[in-house]
């Protein structure tokens, strides 16, 4: 039991590691395993530049991704000296990191700083909103700068509906500098100026953001002056980086301004896998029923997990990494060759199917999973039993 634990903890450990990877940069951070794990069906092409391309996605031939799965190689022709870009969609989103561990692509497009000066709605979305198994992820944020406006990012831009996030921008007389604005804590705006807000739920088909300004007429067009208005879907902690948001903040026809255009700005899509098996209603969640799994999470240590609403995904059981959507594709991590701070063990390390045992090394005993844990036998006291302890305070008092 004692052992079970231990290796659920570790396993936490290094998923957690692996996740705070993800909000800099969405790959999967390698985790040593005993044996390499397959990338992509055989002969298919796994990697597009320095992309790879796991299964369920693929490139090419129909056979090498599940339906719906397919991405496009641009091998860069007519861009001499470019590198490949692997695309998603309609070909305005470039898929940069594809991740089977948190269900997630990371992509990036250009044209996503939308200019609100007219006061019009923005539109957004239309690039992934026709793969049923793409949503927006909660990793992203809304960001809107200028002055008294407010920001909703919804589902219907027609009926209001759909509320996903929203935040208002002011300013007033007094506050022509953003220096004399005191900035959050790991956040860029405050509220004045610019806001930025969670986007709080995934959501598959974001329609747009409405705009709305606080004041009208001769206030509206000083306003307007001031700061140039903009909003935007980003990643989180994208916005927060000084560079981006310094050069894109400020009032109209600035010079460090960068065209709108031509900024890339990055976001985190969800995935899960549809149209797998007929719906059994025997299982709601979150666990599949037998036809979705076998067919499915194809390594026999794998999980298979559904919402009930007919979308799936497969993760390697704990103690295994890799790709569970393939044969034999999830295999043993190696938790020895982890560091000691990652694996807990600080002790002599032994690696096992699915996990691993940790023991004080010959000589010693203690605590193998704190640093210097393990001291000499000699030095360590015994530890009796309550009969010893009673036969020892008996002895004492006879003499």
């Amino acid at each position: 039991m004692a052992a079970a634990v231990l290796l659920a903890a570790v396993v936490a450990v290094v998923m957690a590691a692996a996740a705070s990877t993800q909000r800099a940069a969405a790959a999967d951070a390698p985790l040593p395993l005993v044996a390499p794990a397959p990338v992509g069906l055989p002969n298919c092409t796994t990697t597009c530049g320095d992309v790879p391309v796991p299964y369920p996605f693929g490139l090419g031939p129909p056979r090498c991704s599940w339906p719906g799965f397919n991405l496009t190689c641009d091998d860069a022709a007519g861009r001499p000296g470019a590198p490949p870009r692997l695309l998603l969609g309609d070909g305005t989103l470039e898929v940069v990191d594809v991740s089977l561990r948190n269900t997630t692509v990371r992509v990036v497009r250009r044209g996503d700083v939308a200019n609100i000066t007219s006061g019009r709605n923005v539109t957004f979305g239309r690039s992934f909103t026709g793969y049923s198994g793409f949503t927006l992820s909660d990793r992203n944020e809304l960001v809107l700068s200028g002055c008294n406006v407010v920001a909703m990012l919804v589902g219907d831009l027609d009926e209001y509906s759909n509320i996903i996030s929203g935040c208002a921008s002011f300013c007033s007389s007094s506050n022509t500098s953003r220096g004399e604005i005191r900035q959050p804590a790991g956040k860029y705006c405050s509220g004045l100026g610019c806001c930025q807000a969670p986007v709080t739920m995934n959501y598959s088909r974001p329609e747009g953001v409405q705009v709305s300004w606080l004041r009208g007429g001769a206030d509206r067009q000083q306003d307007l002056l001031r700061l140039e208005p903009f909003v935007l879907v980003a990643e989180k902690g994208w916005f927060d980086q000084r560079p981006v948001a310094d050069q894109l903040v400020g009032p109209p026809g600035g010079s460090q301004r960068p065209d709108a255009a031509t900024v890339e700005v990055p976001l985190v899509l969800e995935w899960t896998v549809t149209n797998v098996a007929p719906r059994d209603d025997r299982y709601p969640g979150p666990a599949c029923s037998p036809a979705v799994a076998q067919r499915l999470c194809r390594s026999a240590n794998s999980e298979c997990t559904t919402n009930g609403n007919g979308d799936y995904s497969c993760q390697c059981r704990g103690g295994y990494d890799g790709n569970p959507y393939l044969d034999g594709g999830c295999q043993d991590i190696n938790e020895c060759k982890l560091p000691p701070e990652v694996n807990g063990c600080f002790g002599d390390c032994s690696n096992t199917e699915g996990g691993f045992v940790c023991r004080c090394p010959t000589r010693t005993n203690g605590d193998h999973s704190q640093r210097g844990g393990c001291v000499p036998a000699a030095l360590t006291a015994p530890i009796l039993t309550e009969a010893e302890v009673d036969i020892v305070n008996g002895a004492a008092k006879t003499n």
